[in-house]
């Protein structure tokens, strides 16, 4: 103890625990909850999945449990053992917004969380409601991340969302979706978009091919 408030009685005494607790029970909490979360990011780290393909749901609307469930069973379909595991693992990645006043600082949380997947292995296929597929049409760096979407599948008779700087389409309307309507997934408000594949490597060449694939099937 660096500091001392008083007289300080008799190292390991009661009278001294009672001392201590009383001028220093908040460093021991913000110690304790420091190694808490530094052990618990240490754990997660070493039990995280590697996933062979990732998509991700960005939005204000909620993605409920049924449309999270055909869209897992779609990348299951078309993802491949990207890292040679010996098994194939999917995952849906559901980033919702809220636009409630006073969440400000959660909905920031929640951008940034959207922006760091941009650098995550095997994730390429994006989905996003309108409300954030057109706030991506205002920003400077969106075509640094997405692939022009006209280059990657057939948008015949599509609405195409275009990028405002450079007027190029970087998503793609589903809401004639002929797949997702079969699978009942509400889809009016729907954009699909497909990341770069920025890092290359053997692993994400699979996954971002498996991408392509899928996207072609959800605009069908």
């Amino acid at each position: 103890m660096a500091e001392k408030y008083g007289t300080v009685p008799p190292r390991f005494t009661r009278a001294w625990w009672e001392y201590f607790w009383e001028y220093y029970k908040w460093h021991v909490i913000i110690t304790a909850a420091a190694i808490l979360i530094t052990v618990v990011t240490i754990v997660q780290c070493a039990t995280r999945k590697e996933y062979d393909f990732i998509v991700v749901y960005g939005g204000y609307m909620h993605l409920d449990e049924t449309s999270e469930s055909v869209l897992d069973e779609t990348a299951q379909n078309y993802a491949v053992d990207a890292d040679g595991s010996g098994e194939t693992l999917t995952h849906i990645v559901p980033l919702e917004f809220t636009n409630i006043d006073g969440n400000e600082d959660y909905d920031m949380a929640i951008q940034q969380k959207l922006d760091i997947t941009f650098m995550d292995d095997c994730t390429f296929i994006y989905l996003m409601d309108e409300t954030l597929a057109q706030r991506y049409a205002e920003r400077k760096d969106t075509m640094v991340a997405f692939e022009n979407i006209e280059e990657i599948v057939d948008t015949s008779g599509a609405e195409v969302l275009r990028h405002a700087p450079e007027n190029t389409g970087f998503a793609v309307s589903l809401k004639d979706s002929t797949y997702l309507k079969e699978k009942g997934i509400k889809c009016d408000k729907l954009y699909l978009l497909v990341r770069r594949n920025m890092r290359g490597g053997e692993k994400n060449d699979k996954a971002y091919d498996a991408a392509v694939n899928m996207a072609r099937e959800l605009i069908r």
